[in-house]
């Protein structure tokens, strides 16, 4: 009879980083594992977390625009050129009920993640897109793109309904 004994961790890589392994990582922080999908693939955990660390971003840059935070809150994870479209955006009105219908991420590199977003203001549903690259160990959002018309005419509607 042949019992077969599964392989042990290596107990040098258990025991390398013990506080590591016990502080969570923050939305920011870069990813252990940074691995570019191509299509056909199964999604990794570098994707999930990128998936997750895209939409909680949005989310936070949606409560700006909607007047619930001060912008000057995103200026650790923007840049300067995105600081200012957020902060233009926020400073002609904040938009009621902005709701996050969906996020789609891929990976062109493994230190770049660009989304699609769905945004849904008063059953309108309006496209942005953001970019967001490992600088310096820190995710910072380089690009933060929509059409201003879409949300000043879905805003204008959400008013209108509200009569």
């Amino acid at each position: 009879m042949t019992i077969a004994i599964p392989a042990a961790r290596p107990i040098a890589a258990s025991l390398a980083d013990p506080l590591r392994a016990r502080r969570q990582p923050t939305l920011f922080d870069a990813d252990t594992t940074t691995n570019a999908t191509s299509p056909g693939q199964r999604p990794t955990r570098s994707d999930a977390a990128a998936h997750t660390r895209v939409r909680q971003f949005a989310v936070v840059t949606l409560e700006v625009l909607a007047g619930l935070r001060p912008p000057n809150q995103l200026t650790r994870w923007t840049t300067e050129s995105v600081q200012s479209v957020v902060s233009l955006a926020a400073r002609r009105g904040g938009v009621p009920r902005l709701h996050l219908a969906s996020v789609h991420c891929q990976r062109p590199h493994p230190r770049v993640i660009e989304a699609s977003l769905r945004v849904v203001v008063a059953r309108r549903s309006i496209a942005m897109a953001c970019q967001l690259r490992l600088v310096k160990g820190r995710w910072v959002c380089t690009a933060w793109e929509y059409r201003p018309a879409d949300l000043q005419a879905a805003t204008r509607a959400e008013g209108s309904n509200q009569l």
